[in-house]
């Protein structure tokens, strides 16, 4: 699956920065155009992947009700003065996009932190914007949400830019930075690793459907190809990604071993990786990778017995693994995902580990968000019925009938 990346706002510029360096190690290109968008000068200034001629800075002067704010400074946290610049100055942005290649282009890619104040309240307008200019071309956002300690005006950020940009792509990825972090660790580290983690979690499922012409990688069991991927993908509720990897080959597994560990060292995404065997799983090594993707190395914490939908791909020597084994990973995923449809494929490479990565989408149901609405809300009550169906209105389209210039005054408006 071939993409055009666009990193939105200080957080989605570093992410896109990451994504462009991992990708220059991989067989084949799935990025077929990238850029940059931001409010800020400064944090441009920090790419070292993406070239300048595709950093796009929104630097008008702008009059808000806030007054007149400088362009080139940033927007402070404010998404509805983003959803603004970027209503003002789409035409800056269409310049970089009009550069895209349709012909070899599946899907855009928008990554923005969902708690800024650029991104999460630019991404809206944005995709709006390539809805119209590109009507046959899917548009998904991948959106980093804040930690709770972060504090409540981006949390507050993060569910207005989620009921806003729900209704203007094709699925929504989201990204826990709480779900990465360590007790006591500097924030410059969690934001390190997460960047790593999405880099490398998508990079993996943009391979699944490119097949190499020769080599390890040039003859997979089973191919998902790009549509496989997009109808893997709901358009309502979200979407997470869980990954997870042996970190020593069969050959060298204790028959002792009966824990699971999580990696501390830097290496790779930092993910959660297979040392040993559950005891119950110990004859199939991909049942026990798929478990512990799903139940402690999503993306996003979720009721995944609400998913729509979902696909698993796994990336190693098929060698390892037999259909057999295959076909009880995907039994089990179905009666977590309370038999949503489970897309399934393999990407041989030359290594002798085997790693497994899942995507559950179409999920409505999220203790992580209810606490997000509690935050803003003291008096909420988690275990009240009425808050589940909160977070369930949260992510429900409604996509509305309206020209472009009417729906982009709606977006700003709903900031």
């Amino acid at each position: 699956m071939k993409i055009g990346l666009i990193g939105f706002g200080q957080a989605g510029g570093k992410i896109a920065d990451t994504i462009i360096k991992d990708a220059k190690e991989w067989p084949s290109t799935c990025i077929t155009s990238h850029f940059a968008i931001n409010t800020a000068e400064s944090d441009l200034e920090g790419l070292n992947n993406i070239p300048e001629e595709r950093q796009i800075l929104l630097d008008e002067k702008i009059d808000s009700d806030n007054g007149n704010i400088s362009g080139g400074n940033g927007v402070g946290a404010d998404n509805h003065l983003g959803a603004i610049v970027c209503k003002e100055q789409i035409g800056t942005i269409d310049s970089g996009l009009t550069t895209v290649n349709k012909q070899q282009t599946d899907a855009f890619v928008i990554v923005t932190a969902l708690g800024g104040g650029t991104g999460s309240g630019g991404t809206p307008v944005l995709a709006q914007h390539i809805n119209y200019t590109y009507p046959d071309m899917p548009v998904y956002v991948i959106g980093v949400t804040p930690t709770q300690s972060e504090g409540n005006v981006y949390v507050e950020n993060t569910l207005e830019s989620m009921k806003t940009v729900q209704q203007y792509v094709n699925g929504l990825f989201l990204v826990g930075n709480d779900s990465f972090r360590y007790s006591d660790e500097p924030i410059s580290d969690l934001y390190e690793r997460v960047n790593r983690t999405i880099a490398q979690r998508l990079l993996t499922l943009l391979a699944a459907g490119e097949v190499s012409s020769d080599g390890p990688a040039a003859h997979p069991e089973s191919v998902l190809d790009t549509a496989e991927i997009v109808n893997s993908v709901s358009k309502d509720g979200f979407t997470t990604l869980c990954h997870a990897q042996e970190t020593q080959s069969n050959t060298e597994k204790s028959v002792l071993g009966t824990l699971f560990s999580r990696s501390t060292s830097n290496d790779n995404e930092n993910d959660h990786v297979v040392d040993y065997l559950d005891t119950a799983d110990s004859d199939n090594t991909l049942l026990s990778l798929t478990k512990e993707a799903v139940n402690n190395n999503n993306s996003f914490e979720a009721d995944i017995s609400t998913a729509d939908s979902a696909l698993m791909l796994v990336t190693g020597d098929s060698d390892r693994f037999s259909q057999d084994e295959l076909e009880a990973s995907v039994s089990w995923l179905e009666n977590k995902t309370n038999n949503a449809q489970v897309r399934t494929g393999d990407r041989p490479a030359d290594i002798d580990k085997v790693s497994v990565l899942v995507l559950i989408s179409g999920l409505n149901k999220s203790s992580k968000l209810s606490q997000f609405m509690q935050s803003i809300n003291p008096d909420l009550d988690l275990s009240d019925k009425k808050t589940s169906q909160n977070v369930r209105k949260l992510l429900t389209t409604e996509q509305p009938e309206t020209t472009v210039d009417e729906d982009i005054d709606k977006i700003a408006g709903l900031f």
